[in-house]
């Protein structure tokens, strides 16, 4: 980007689907870039890390080879502008929901980090980071990305155990530190001071916690438990007023929001203490191994057999996520924003772990164990007792109707396949037509029928006069007329028209006629492989063919016209590659591609159509489109390789769902996609199952996360112009930073600083004072 300006001001933007607020910020005046030191980074394209769901839960592991420093974790610590912090035996991690950028010491390097191994990480009231590790503490500007190392006298003595150096913050923020050989002090006007102790052990700290009345609570390597009093010393500094041993042989302990401690004793048991009113109440508990971290309802304490949650009065509390860490050898836990749950484990390295929000109620092999390795493809709501879904693999199923009205009642179902009825195992359409007829197109010769009203299974070779019709297979799509015609699409048999008749017991072929692609014949159709058939007036069809565009039949004449792709023309169809048709209520041709969602948008002079293409960039989550449906207030729910997809057909813009909204998955299938004329729900199916939801119910969110510019830099240089600035979408303040005429080349590195759907945000520039329009990137 080459801008010849003399002043430039830099205009950021984030939009994610899960939002419409759209925040403007500019960037950070009055800066001191100093130089990087010991940092590394891993992209964003690495963390791809394998997921796990479970029924109300995600759970993402990050481990070493997701670009974690090292999978055994000591501290985890969310700051106050969101960003996660991970203490490993290797490196200090930070986690912005994208990229892991890694600290380490250098060696004799000042500005770096003390040691490798963190241990503790807390955060002062100046916004500054401090960081205990096995040799030092550590004071880390975000803004210089610079460290200040503290070792008390001790810089040229290695420690010998983990235990020499401790540190906490009080209820203000203010930092406190235990050292061994060197005592008990306090953070204050840029360095340590030390409290005169008195007669407390000399002893290595092993933990030190405020209660939230502000005593400290102190636990030395000897399972001694004491608490220190602080007040004013007259000067502006503190001074221990008093202290006293709370209890010994103490293993490990916690504090309550209410002032309590929970104690764990050397022998397992546990015991609640109070520092208002002095009382002790002794639980139940036996063989406690330790507290490992704290949530909004109470602490996690670990035993021999599971993790727990226990609250002030000693009670256990009954959290369904609490199963989830079975299986992991968890050394911290904190509970996070946007309603994480974050565990560090030995050797496992982290988890995050979120509720499901399920927006739209899935039906997966979960609740119906014969749909695993099927492709749902298609519905059908026959009757008041009969809702048909046909899956590719697996056969039809059969639901009671109007089971989609209780989502918390258990689904009785029957499945139809090749092992038990006549019926092909891939089953890509339903229609209930004329006659009490239900059409069934699968994969195998012909179509099958079920008669309702003697509910038999009717195949192709049943049906007299089929033994005389071109062979046909793969029928992906049915359309019934007025007239009683059938209208067949296949896979690569062409179209198929066909009338049918009873006769008795048994059905009967009065007319059949079949239309192959022909290149060489004008007015033919123009592929063999139709998936979608929609009716246009009372004469025509619309069809929908897979890389032979878009075809309008014409049943008076028999013959097609055929709209495809233009190279270069913007107006005509964006991709020959037609999977699925939809024509809403105000008779809108809406065509679905491999390449984008597309709207007949009118026509020229000479009568051929006009076409709006809608793509990625114009907000899709993906271009292959597999379904389309409406919604009351005419909007559509498109399905997608990625995602479901709420376009807001009158403001042009898309609101974007995965899975982690209930989705089945984020593929759905070609041509999976139905709304029952007896409700308002709609139903799409996919490589995992199907999802139905009222859109009626379905509420869009408001949250809009942080923007985090992990730096700007520009010309080459080291030291980049700004680095590590969080934003808030309801920041007052306007920061800048001002650049000279000729440093007219800067990289912007920036992420939505959110750890759930962070795939779902999209981002925009705008240059003021030189483009108007914003600029999407990915």
């Amino acid at each position: 980007m080459n801008l010849n300006i003399v002043c430039l001001g830099i205009v950021l933007f984030l939009f994610c689907s899960c939002n419409r607020k759209q925040k403007i910020v500019d960037l950070e005046s009055n800066l001191n870039v100093l130089k990087e030191i010991s940092l590394s980074k891993i992209p964003s394209e690495s963390i791809e890390s394998v997921q796990t769901e479970t029924s109300n839960y995600i759970i993402q592991q990050l481990d070493n080879t997701k670009g974690l420093s090292n999978s055994s974790v000591n501290a985890i610590f969310q700051d106050s502008e969101n960003l996660l912090w991970i203490g490993t035996w290797d490196g200090l991690n930070r986690y912005d929901g994208n990229i892991f950028t890694i600290f380490r010491p250098e060696a004799d390097n000042k500005n770096g980090i003390s040691n490798h191994v963190i241990l503790k990480i807390e955060e002062d009231n100046t916004g500054a980071l401090w960081v205990l590790t096995m040799h030092g503490i550590n004071r880390y500007n975000k803004k210089t990305n610079k460290f200040q190392q503290f070792f008390f006298s001790r810089e040229n003595i290695p420690p010998l155990t983990e235990s020499e150096f401790n540190m906490t913050v009080d209820t203000a923020n203010q930092v406190f530190c235990a050292v061994k050989d060197w005592g008990i002090g306090y953070f204050n006007d840029g360095e340590f001071q030390l409290l005169e102790s008195g007669d407390l052990p000399k002893a290595a700290v092993k933990k030190m916690q405020f209660t939230l009345a502000g005593d400290l609570l102190i636990l030395f390597e000897n399972k001694i438990l004491y608490s220190l009093h602080f007040a004013d010393d007259g000067s502006g500094g503190k001074t221990i007023s008093d202290y006293k041993l709370i209890s010994e042989n103490v293993r490990d302990f916690g504090t309550f929001s209410n002032s309590k401690t929970c104690v764990i004793s050397v022998s397992g048991d546990v015991k609640i203490l109070s520092s208002l009113n002095h009382k002790s109440q002794t639980l139940y508990e036996k063989d406690i191994n330790s507290f490992v971290g704290y949530t909004s309802e109470g602490l996690v304490l670990s035993n021999k057999s599971e993790y727990f949650i226990l609250d002030s009065l000693g009670a256990r509390v009954n959290s369904s996520w609490l199963k989830y860490l079975e299986n992991q050898k968890i050394t911290t836990l904190i509970e996070g924003s946007e309603n994480v749950i974050w565990t560090g484990t030995d050797g496992d390295g982290l988890f995050e772990m979120y509720p499901i929000q399920k927006s739209f109620n899935p039906v997966t092999k979960a609740q119906i164990p014969e749909l695993n390795g099927g492709i749902v493809r298609t519905f059908y709501e026959i009757d008041e007792k009969s809702f048909l879904v046909g899956t590719k693999g697996k056969g039809l199923f059969q639901f009671s109707s109007k089971f989609y009205l209780n989502s918390q009642e258990s689904l009785q179902y029957k499945n139809f396949n090749e092992s038990n009825s006549k019926l092909n195992n891939s089953v890509f359409s339903l229609l209930k037509g004329q006659d009490n007829l239900v059409f069934i197109g699968t994969d195998g010769e012909g179509i099958s029928v079920f008669d309702i009203n003697t509910s038999t299974l009717i195949n192709w070779p049943d049906i007299i006069g089929s033994n005389q019709c071109d062979y046909f297979k793969s029928v992906y799509t049915i359309y019934q007329d007025n007239n009683g015609y059938i209208w067949l699409g296949s896979n690569g048999y062409g179209m198929i028209r066909l009338k049918l008749e009873r006769l008795g017991k048994k059905l009967k072929i009065n007319e059949f006629k079949k239309y192959i692609a022909n290149s060489r014949v004008q007015g033919s159709l123009s592929s063999n492989i139709i998936f979608s058939i929609v009716p246009y007036n009372n004469n025509k069809l619309w069809i929908g063919t897979r890389l032979g565009g878009l075809n309008l039949f014409d049943k008076e004449t028999d013959l097609f016209k055929s709209y495809k792709r233009i190279k270069d023309d913007p107006k005509s169809l964006s991709n020959n590659d037609v999977l699925c048709l939809y024509a809403d209520e105000n008779n809108k041709l809406w065509i679905g591609t491999s390449f984008g969602l597309n709207l007949l948008e009118s026509y020229k002079s000479d009568g051929e159509p006009i076409f709006k293409n809608y793509t990625v960039k114009d907000g899709l989550p993906n271009n292959t489109i597999h379904g389309i449906a409406s919604d009351k207030q005419s909007n559509l729910w498109i399905s997608t390789n990625f995602g479901l997809s709420n376009f807001i057909v009158n403001e042009s813009r898309f609101i974007n769902y995965t899975k982690s909204e209930g989705l089945q998955n984020n593929e759905f299938a070609d041509g999976a996609f139905y709304q029952p004329d007896s409700s308002d729900y709609i139903f799409m199916g996919g490589i995992k199952g199907f999802n139905y939801f009222l859109p009626s119910e379905i509420k869009e969110s408001t949250i809009v996360p942080n923007i985090f510019i992990e730096k700007i830099s520009g010309q080459n240089k080291d030291e980049p112009y700004l680095q590590s600035l969080v934003i808030s979408p309801n920041s007052k303040t306007s920061p800048f930073i001002e650049l000279e005429y000729n440093q007219n080349f800067f990289d912007v590195e920036l992420s939505a600083l959110t750890f759930i759907n962070s795939e779902k945000c999209q981002y925009a520039y705008q240059l003021e004072n030189f483009n108007d329009d914003w600029t999407n990137i990915n």
